[in-house]
């Protein structure tokens, strides 16, 4: 029982990720972020081991991440490609909550193929 709450307090403070046991054979990796993570330091964040981004923009018709916008400037700083996504809920119409996400993401020049 020690070793699953020693384990559990590792992977909570960032020190393991439990997530790598099923992407080691993956050579592209990505992150998923959101307010949830509170302030990512990205000059820490290894680039040649993560090469995207997907971060949380919006939420509902009107709820924006508290820490898109510092999230998605501190990643692209950081060499990494970002991306971003909505989080739908039932309360309001579709097209009010895809107005949220458009008036929050910025838009930008696709990257070459």
């Amino acid at each position: 029982m020690l070793v699953i709450v020693i384990i559990g307090f590792l992977e909570f403070k960032g020190y393991i990720w439990h997530t790598e046991l099923f992407t080691g054979s993956y050579k592209i990796k990505g992150l998923d972020v959101s307010h949830y993570q509170n302030e990512i330091n990205w000059e820490e964040v290894d680039s040649d081991t993560y090469k995207f981004v997907f971060m949380k923009a919006t939420e509902g018709k009107t709820m924006v991440d508290k820490t898109f916008e510092y999230n998605w400037n501190g990643a692209k700083e950081n060499g990494l490609y970002v991306g971003a996504y909505h989080f739908f809920t039932t309360s309001s119409t579709g097209e009010e909550q895809a107005n949220n996400f458009i008036s929050v993401v910025p838009q930008e020049e696709s990257l070459p193929h």
